[in-house]
């Protein structure tokens, strides 16, 4: 399967795993691998996703070297993929979106949007009667001017929400007062640390598509 792995400027990876034009590594398979653990080496499906997820994920810095990659995905998220194999062909040039600094921002902020939105109708899909959201986004409003961090304890304070209302909730909210106090380094952080927690509570999340879809407008 066509894969994209991201490397140090050294072509380098946790542990020092050395990568390259042909370069295969390898981990021993075994029952129920964990993705973020030395159980399996880490890809994505997308060029974008990975370079969008960069910061949150080992973070290695605009001096990245993205790779052209094959490899059998044996867990599947749906911010990364892991294999117990994976080999690096070639590496790629970096898309001009991600190196023009105001077209990174700018795809960067339309990812974060793009999650948000779809984080918002799951949350209205499933959980059709919980005004949660609508007071989250009424506080970041309020707050805008004085703080970026939330007084979600009395939105939150019901005993019948669920664990999976509270995360989906309390990510938008994340993103959306990232994006109110308008820090480029911090929406680059947030949305893609959101982006990761979302794919936790929702696998269905297709973060390649919001990837390219946040490119694709950023150009428009």
């Amino acid at each position: 399967m066509r894969l994209y792995k991201l490397t140090d400027h050294n072509a380098r990876t946790r542990f020092g795993m050395q990568w390259g034009p042909g370069i295969t590594n390898s981990l021993p398979p075994r029952e129920y691998p964990q993705i973020c653990t030395v159980d399996v080496i880490h890809a994505y499906t997308d060029p974008d996703l990975a370079l969008l997820m960069n910061p949150v994920h080992r973070g290695h810095g605009y001096s990245s070297l993205l790779w052209k990659s094959e490899g059998d995905p044996c867990v599947i998220k749906p911010d990364k993929v892991g294999c117990f194999s994976l080999t690096t062909i070639d590496m790629l040039p970096m898309p001009d979106w991600y190196i023009d600094v105001y077209s990174r921002n700018a795809v960067q902020r339309s990812f974060a949007v793009l999650t948000a939105n779809d984080l918002s109708s799951t949350i209205e899909f499933h959980f059709p009667d919980d005004n949660r959201l609508a007071r989250v986004v009424e506080s970041i409003q309020v707050n805008a001017s004085k703080s970026r961090d939330l007084p979600l304890d009395t939105i939150f304070r019901d005993d019948d929400i669920t664990d999976i209302q509270r995360t989906l909730i309390k990510v938008v909210g994340t993103i959306l007062s990232t994006l109110v106090a308008n820090n480029m380094y911090d929406i680059a952080t947030f949305a893609a640390s959101a982006a990761a927690n979302a794919g936790d509570v929702n696998p269905a999340l297709d973060l390649a598509s919001i990837a390219r879809e946040a490119v694709r407008l950023a150009a428009t």
